[in-house]
């Protein structure tokens, strides 16, 4: 920190005496000035903290702040390279007002190792330390473009106008918005008008480039929503597994109006959604061993599953125009809309996620290391997915590009993995950011993929492997896309809805 130079000089008038007196009184005169004289305070040593450079750059991440380098006069030369020692000023005892110094307090920016894919605003506290009411004071930035200035809030430092009394403070807001991906960093500067009193603080941040688009998230406490999907009603419907009380579907409007609907096995885990060719909303129920049904006034029909020990999980609709599930059980099954259910079994697999595929078969996530292909005959062939230590599929979706996506998990460091299949069972596969699960997957109306991941993350990856990351607020789980083209998330205890 640098200090404000100039420290005041004792000014006093010594009064002349008038001559009047004689010689006596000229002598007392000049004692008198001498004195005056004598007391005047030498010139304070500038090279002290002034000379010093700029301390160490502050924290990037909230809370983080930055001092510069340098001490008052009388002081040593601080952080600062080169400063030297002063020996005159307020510091060395004299009687001016003590400099006024500027620190500036970061908070509500990005850590340095946070990837962020949409706008962040951080705040920054410019304060006067000092005991004297500053100049104006000015500002800018200075580094990477994916910066700029924010909105002035209604505490704000105003460019060129504010000043600050002793202790008071304003904030200076900055923007970041990433433009590409690797880490950038900017600086604040500010500058006290008149005087060499400045100081500056760093804000490091990494970013992946934005999606043009925008989100908005409904809150529903006390629900753990798994999977979300629009019915022929134009609704969204929700499965709401139900740890605690919920065991329930719910009807919701594209403006966040609710209605729930009861499920009427007790703890039957309700856990994925689809939309029937009949124009009711069917359903897995893991914990039962059941499908389900709903039409859109809400009467709902459970339908058991053949097999002992059943625990469906994924399910669609083929297109022989009946509902396939994935049961857990090293089963895969079709049901009509009537109800009638028939069972392939699949030795040694663990089908989880099931996908419509462009080739008219259907395509299961094994977690035991494989995508299955099934055709509506109930042929199956099993395809090992090609990394040794990603060996978890969950989900899969149909791509623009007409290639089916699933997700994996690296089962060492549990980083999400993202493959890519052809429909001659040739995969690809993607490593992403994190280490957590990730789970359900849609191809968007962008041209690209889409997937969630628990670690509170929305990831769009295009048919490259290139990925883009939306932060959101509790552990995603279903997506789909509707009609409209927005893309609906549920969480833990929130809906959200991205619009591309």
């Amino acid at each position: 920190m640098l200090r404000g130079v100039g420290a005041s000089e004792k000014n006093i008038a010594c009064v002349n005496a008038r001559s009047a007196i004689g010689a006596l009184w000229a002598v007392a005169a000049l004692a008198c000035l001498l004195s005056c004289l004598a007391s005047r305070p030498t010139a304070p040593d500038h090279d002290g903290s002034a000379s010093g450079s700029q301390g160490g750059a502050g924290g990037a991440g909230m809370g983080g702040s930055m001092s510069a380098g340098g001490s008052r006069g009388g002081g040593a030369g601080g952080p600062g390279s080169g400063g030297k020692a002063g020996t005159g000023g307020a510091g060395a005892g004299g009687s001016g007002p003590t400099p006024a110094y500027l620190t500036i307090t970061g908070s509500g920016g990005a850590p340095a190792s946070a990837v962020v894919a949409l706008t962040v605003t951080a705040s920054f506290a410019i304060t006067n330390t000092g005991q004297q009411t500053s100049g104006a004071l000015t500002y800018a930035l200075s580094g990477d473009s994916a910066f700029s200035l924010g909105l002035a809030p209604a505490d704000a430092c105003i460019n060129g106008m504010t000043s600050l009394s002793a202790g008071a403070s304003c904030i200076v807001q900055v923007v970041f918005q990433p433009a590409a991906v690797g880490p950038v960093e900017t600086q604040i500067s500010v500058t006290w008008v008149g005087s060499n009193v400045s100081n500056s603080i760093k804000w490091d941040a990494s970013g992946v480039a934005p999606a043009s688009g925008s989100f908005h998230e409904f809150m529903f406490p006390g629900s753990h929503y798994q999977d979300i999907k629009q019915g022929s009603d134009g609704n969204l419907w929700i499965a709401d597994y139900g740890y605690a009380s919920a065991n329930r579907i719910v009807r919701m409007t594209p403006v966040g109006g609710t209605t729930f609907f009861q499920v009427p096995t007790p703890n039957a885990g309700a856990v994925q959604l689809v939309l029937g060719p009949d124009g009711n909303i069917w359903f897995t129920e893991t914990n039962a061993g059941q499908i389900g049904s709903i039409t859109p006034s809400g009467t709902i029909m459970e339908f058991i599953c053949p097999s002992a020990g059943a625990t469906p999980s994924g399910i669609i609709t083929g297109p022989d125009g009946n509902l396939w599930y994935a049961d857990r059980n090293a089963t895969i099954g079709r049901i009509t809309p009537k109800g009638q259910i028939t069972e392939f079994s699949v030795p040694g697999a663990a089908p989880v996620g099931i996908t419509s595929g462009p080739d008219r078969n259907l395509w299961f996530a094994d977690q035991n290391g494989s995508i299955g292909r099934v055709t509506t005959a109930g042929v199956i062939t099993m395809f090992p997915v090609p990394s040794p230590n990603a060996e978890d599929p969950q989900a899969l979706a149909f791509g623009s590009d007409g290639n089916i996506w699933y997700t994996n998990i690296n089962m060492i460091n549990f980083a999400p993995v993202v493959g890519r299949m052809t429909t001659a069972g040739f995969a690809t596969e993607f490593l992403c950011d994190g280490a957590s699960l990730s789970n359900s997957i849609v191809g968007g109306p962008d041209g690209n993929v889409w997937f969630t991941v628990l670690t509170d993350e929305v990831v769009r990856i295009t048919p490259d492997g290139t990925q883009m990351k939306i932060p959101v607020s509790s552990h995603p789980v279903g997506i789909s896309v509707a009609r409209d083209g927005n893309i609906w998330v549920a969480e833990n205890e929130f809906i959200l809805r991205y619009t591309p």
